[in-house]
């Protein structure tokens, strides 16, 4: 009973109290700015981004998709963790959103998730 109320808590009450631990702003904002066009997910697999943007969200699983996807004339959007964003820069990347939070118990640290776009 112990571990269900502490689940609980460190899911849905935790994020509440504190939007540093959830993604859930970082996803509602993604949906604010993308509208209706592409979003897509690079190196990043989490469950929440389908989840709170309410829409399958394509995972690219090479530096070349990526790119491809970033030359693409009609404007896209890749939501990528800080690790991917150092170790794949593609040309024509514009950093529209930079989040960093910390994990729920700390688990992963500090994280940092960008919304890149081509235009």
């Amino acid at each position: 009973m112990l571990c269900v109320l502490h689940l609980i808590g460190m899911t849905a009450m935790l994020p509440l109290d504190d939007q540093y631990r959830s993604r859930k702003s970082f996803f509602h904002t993604v949906a604010d700015i993308a509208h209706e066009q592409p979003v897509y997910a690079y190196h990043y697999g989490g469950y929440d981004a389908p989840f709170y943007l309410q829409r399958i969200v394509p995972f690219l699983e090479s530096p070349e998709t990526l790119q491809a996807t970033l030359n693409r004339p009609e404007r896209c959007f890749v939501i990528i963790p800080e690790q991917a964003y150092v170790e794949h820069p593609a040309h024509g990347m514009v950093t529209v959103l930079d989040q960093t939070w910390i994990a729920p118990a700390g688990f992963h640290g500090r994280q940092r998730l960008l919304l890149v776009s081509n235009q």
